[in-house]
């Protein structure tokens, strides 16, 4: 999520792969064929595993950058209430005002009791823990869900372009609404 009050010479990603869904079907969700089917705002790209960080399954993942976009345009891309990054953000230890960063949805058929389940890593170059503190979300059934950040414990040296990096993880989602909605990454 970046810009949990990030200054423009800090970086902060989010490589997300492999969607697979119990009974709730995401095409292209592993990114083999690139973004397609999904909308992108801001710094987004489909790397393989020579960026460093391997993919969990097949050869592609997403992945995003905190330069990009505002807050007000990724809210309103999720169809997120104004100012609703900014409050989520806040619950984290040097949160507070979210400035921009980068976003990719789509809308998926969504049924009640469903999961969602992702392999992520989450990258940064910012000190860990850091004074300004960036990180990653998912967002489903109108709500944010933390991905990590800099403020996270567990930092590891990283063999890619960033200075460090949490462990790639699995997060499971099980929705609570049924019918079209807009999940999205971000950070």
């Amino acid at each position: 999520m970046s810009g949990l009050k990030i200054a423009a010479a800090l970086a902060a990603v989010c490589i997300m792969a492999g969607a697979v869904a119990s009974a709730t079907t995401v095409s292209n969700g592993g990114f083999e064929n690139g973004f397609t089917g999904f909308t992108t705002l801001g710094d987004t790209s489909i790397v393989d595993g020579t960026f460093g960080v391997a993919p969990t399954e097949g050869n592609n993942q997403a992945l995003l950058g905190t330069t990009g976009v505002s807050d007000a345009d990724i809210e309103t891309a999720l169809g997120a209430a104004a100012g609703s990054l900014d409050a989520f953000s806040a619950g984290f230890a040097n949160g507070g005002t979210v400035t921009n960063g980068s976003v990719i949805t789509r809308v998926i058929n969504t049924v009640v009791g469903r999961t969602l389940t992702f392999d992520f890593t989450f990258l940064t170059s910012e000190s860990t823990p850091a004074g300004f503190n960036d990180g990653a979300f998912f967002f489903a059934d109108g709500q944010f869900f933390s991905l990590g950040d800099t403020g996270s414990s567990g930092f590891a040296s990283s063999p890619t372009t960033f200075n460090e990096q949490l462990a790639t993880s699995t997060f499971t989602h099980t929705f609570t609404t049924g019918g079209p909605q807009v999940i999205g990454f971000g950070v």
